[in-house]
């Protein structure tokens, strides 16, 4: 018949077991790290909702660390918004743009990218959407008070003297005209 461990060497057996686990838990991710780089880290930055000023401040400050980072290579900018504030999404454009002219930036459609939405997409390398997302419409609409005047028009105003090709074609006119009129 086959003998018993006896329980002092299961303890032994289970706390060895149990310290390899805890060694292995912590030395894993070290040695992966170790092994292989960021390289290639791309960042994703979502616009997910109407573009406002706490929304663009969040994704103009992870574009910003997007170029600043070296170990990031690209961006994928992720945009579900029906749009906004005109000028909040013209500082968005312009933060997609700087980050566009230092590495690859591409934009991802998945729901709606309207108006400011849309801004923001466009100075991306590539647009990739789903068939049924909808894209595009930059406008604004705007109303002018109905009392205020039209703007004045303003002459023309010779701010310089001719030069001199141009005053031998005006003294032979006149020259001409004091001749005909003395004979």
């Amino acid at each position: 018949m086959p003998s018993q461990p006896d329980p002092s060497s299961r303890s032994i057996l289970l706390i060895v077991v149990v310290a390899a686990l805890l060694t292995s838990a912590v030395l894993a991710p070290m040695a992966h790290q170790a092994t292989s780089g960021p390289e290639g880290t791309v960042m994703v930055v979502s616009v997910g909702s109407s573009i406002s000023g706490s929304s663009v401040d969040e994704a103009v400050a992870h574009l910003r660390d997007a170029r600043t980072n070296d170990s990031i290579e690209a961006v994928v900018l992720s945009v579900d918004s029906p749009g906004g504030s005109a000028a909040q999404s013209e500082r968005l454009y312009m933060a997609v743009e700087r980050t566009a002219a230092v590495m690859p930036v591409v934009s991802s459609v998945q729901g709606m990218a309207a108006s400011g939405g849309y801004y923001a997409v466009a100075p991306t390398d590539r647009i990739f959407t789903l068939p049924a997302a909808e894209v595009g419409s930059v406008g604004v609409i705007a109303t002018a008070p109905a009392d205020t005047p039209p703007p004045a028009t303003s002459r023309a105003v010779r701010t310089r003297r001719p030069d001199a090709r141009t005053r031998p074609a005006a003294r032979s006119r006149s020259s001409s005209r004091r001749s005909s009129r003395a004979s």
